[in-house]
């Protein structure tokens, strides 16, 4: 059984959406792949030391796995084996994994009566990596975790429950692993890799306690992509690492709280409007507030010392807006993907002609096609 699902590229929000404000979203054409077969008839895969445990072999050449066992009981520990089938530490790269089969087996292993208990699993990322010839491979910032931990979340469910998980059901499992494996995060690009396949793009906000509290439940509604809105998402050609930017961020905040409240209610406030705009196929106001929100994010980074408007970016959008486009970063900036914005056909070919021509190679036209799987409901996921 193989369960594949898409990455992300945040096109509003970023920053805004950890404080409670909406981000869009749209699935990016980029895949995580996860192939679970039953190995119960595979000598080379150990018995599970009891019936109520759970061994999987795993493949996952990416991080370097070539059918690494581990075991998961009841309870959801795991415990890795190393060739001389003694009990090794995790590997590295396997944080995500090892949330997952934490997650979802602590919460369905009871099912394994009716299911196999030797497992051999793939995870397969490669969708997500680019090599030009120039350089060693880079890893394409379009949400490749959460697109691994939503994968796997889905098959492991339905091979232990016999059932496809609901959607609303895979979002919290899976974010809930996110989360644990990452240290927090706002699970905007879970639910892009939950829900992408049904929707261009979606509006994904936070539920807040009334004292400013985020929770786990987010309302996540499906959009349709404004009728003339044109995007082109470029990489930058460097990769960037979201939480150590977000690290760096939070140092910053914890000594100029003040400084850093007025300039997030600036992003709330932008990226407020751009939800309405972009439910209201306002595509000129879409396009008018892609700029002003990457200007915003550039003030955030000139305050606080992080490099969100690095000089990649700064390059990237001087190319963009002499071919009459609008230009941000994608994510939390510095690297990665930045998003060219405009509103007719022709001005997208020049800016894609343009684009090629600087040496920008890997560049995805929006909405990206990404198929069709489990449907999206309006309303609350918890």
């Amino acid at each position: 059984m193989q369960v594949r699902v898409p990455g992300k590229l945040v096109l509003f929000g970023e920053y805004a959406v950890l404080e409670g404000a909406p981000a869009i979203v749209a699935p990016a054409p980029r895949f995580a792949s996860v192939t679970i077969d039953n190995a119960n008839s595979q000598s080379k895969v150990r018995a599970p030391a009891s019936a109520d445990s759970l061994i999987l072999a795993v493949d996952a050449p990416q991080i370097g796995l070539a059918s690494d066992t581990l075991e998961v009981d009841q309870n959801g520990s795991v415990t890795w084996f190393g060739s001389n089938g003694l009990p090794v530490n995790s590997p590295p790269g396997c944080g995500m994994l090892d949330a997952v089969f934490e997650t979802v087996c602590g919460a369905e292993l009871s099912s394994l009566n009716t299911a196999p208990n030797r497992l051999h699993v793939v995870v397969d990322t490669s969708d997500f990596f680019v090599n030009d010839g120039a350089q060693s491979e880079q890893k394409l910032g379009l949400g490749s975790s959460a697109a691994v931990c939503v994968a796997l979340t889905k098959a492991l469910l339905q091979v232990l429950t016999g059932a496809q998980p609901e959607p609303s059901r895979l979002f919290y499992l899976a974010f809930r692993a996110h989360k644990h494996a990452s240290g927090g995060g706002s699970g905007v690009d879970v639910a892009a890799s939950v829900f992408g396949t049904a929707a261009d793009a979606l509006r994904y906000q936070l539920a807040t306690l009334k004292d400013d509290r985020r929770t786990d439940s987010a309302a996540i509604t499906p959009l349709d992509w404004p009728t003339g809105l044109e995007v082109l998402a470029v990489f930058t050609g460097l990769s960037a690492s979201t939480a150590t930017m977000l690290r760096e961020l939070s140092t910053w905040q914890q000594r100029n709280l003040s400084e850093y409240r007025n300039l997030l209610a600036k992003l709330r406030s932008l990226s407020e409007l751009a939800s309405r705009a972009f439910a209201g196929q306002d595509v000129g106001e879409v396009v008018r507030l892609a700029e002003l929100y990457g200007e915003a994010m550039a003030g955030l980074g000139e305050a606080s010392g992080v490099e969100v408007m690095s000089d990649r970016h700064h390059q990237l959008g001087r190319v963009v807006r002499t071919e009459g486009g609008a230009y941000k970063p994608s994510g939390a900036g510095l690297g990665d993907f930045g998003l060219a914005f405009c509103d007719d056909p022709k001005t997208r070919g020049r800016l894609e002609a343009r684009l090629l021509a600087e040496g920008y190679k890997t560049v995805i036209a929006l909405p990206g096609a990404v198929g069709v799987d489990s449907s999206v409901s309006d309303g609350a996921v918890s």
